[in-house]
């Protein structure tokens, strides 16, 4: 099958660095949305590219809004639905950046599902959008598969 240059896959082991080098490649564009969830002081963050604002996400189990649970880490339902109207909203743009595709996506279709499924599809039909989407090895090849991205490009740089 043919590789399909407009969505690429980013990845590598956990922690080596993946948003920070999205952060550097984001001020270099002008056509760009989609989100980041980079560490802030030490609490994951969700960061939205095109409004340039940053919104609560990973919290502790004592909150009294609603939680998902993902290992030793809980974070915010709204974060998630606030990924998903991010991602929905950003189909005019050159670049869309997902940071990232995890287990809640790839194994329980929850989390950012389904606007991750709908972006994709709507990268391969628009090929003038350019997707990066960004999964840890070690669910790299279960996501080719869930979501059909053999025609995806991996990369380990921007």
């Amino acid at each position: 099958m043919q590789k399909t240059h407009n969505i690429k896959i980013l990845s590598r082991p956990v922690r080596t660095g993946k948003t920070s080098e999205l952060q550097a490649f984001i001020k270099l564009q002008d056509s760009i949305a989609g989100f980041l969830t980079p560490d802030v002081d030490g609490s994951r963050m969700l960061y939205d590219i095109a409004a340039d604002i940053f919104f609560p996400f990973q919290t502790d189990e004592t909150s009294e809004m609603p939680i998902v649970k993902v290992g030793r880490f809980s974070f915010l339902q709204k974060g998630f639905d606030k990924g998903q109207a991010i991602l929905k909203s950003a189909i005019d743009k050159e670049w869309i950046i997902i940071d990232e595709v995890g287990i809640l996506e790839v194994e329980q279709h929850t989390g950012f599902e389904p606007a991750v499924t709908d972006l994709i599809n709507y990268c391969r039909e628009n090929i003038q959008t350019k997707l990066i989407l960004v999964i840890r090895e070690s669910l790299l090849q279960k996501a080719i598969e869930k979501y059909s991205l053999q025609e995806a490009e991996i990369i380990n740089h921007l």
